[in-house]
């Protein structure tokens, strides 16, 4: 039977289990071969800026090149220039703001922005 794998967050849960249980007390660091990263689980938000210039850009492109119509990342992507990382930073942002709307499920999402970026 293969090993199971474990997701960023499954290994960051594995860790503050442990941690928790003391098989790492708090003031030791854990053991390293080579390099090694350490995953922290959080419930904060990740912090975006909706008024930054990349977002900014990515609106006013957005808006310019396909108005209120809705389209997937990929045409997303095309039109506007802006990196697919850029629009996933901010799209649970832009969402939660009412800035755009998801329609869809799965592969066939599509997001339609709600204004013209000036009137946000």
């Amino acid at each position: 039977m293969p090993p199971r794998r474990l997701t960023y967050q499954g290994i960051a849960d594995d860790l503050a289990d442990r941690i928790k249980h003391g098989e790492y007390p708090p003031d030791q660091q854990i053991p390293s071969y080579g390099t090694s990263v350490v995953l922290t689980a959080t419930d904060r938000p990740a912090k975006i800026d909706l008024n930054g210039k990349a977002v900014q850009s990515m609106l006013t492109a957005w808006w310019q090149s396909l108005g209120s119509d809705p389209a997937s990342v990929s045409v997303l992507v095309k039109a506007t220039g802006c990196s697919e990382r850029t629009f996933h930073r901010a799209r649970k942002a832009l969402i939660d703001k009412g800035m755009i709307a998801a329609e869809g499920r799965g592969n066939q999402v599509r997001y339609r922005l709600l204004q013209e970026p000036d009137q946000q």
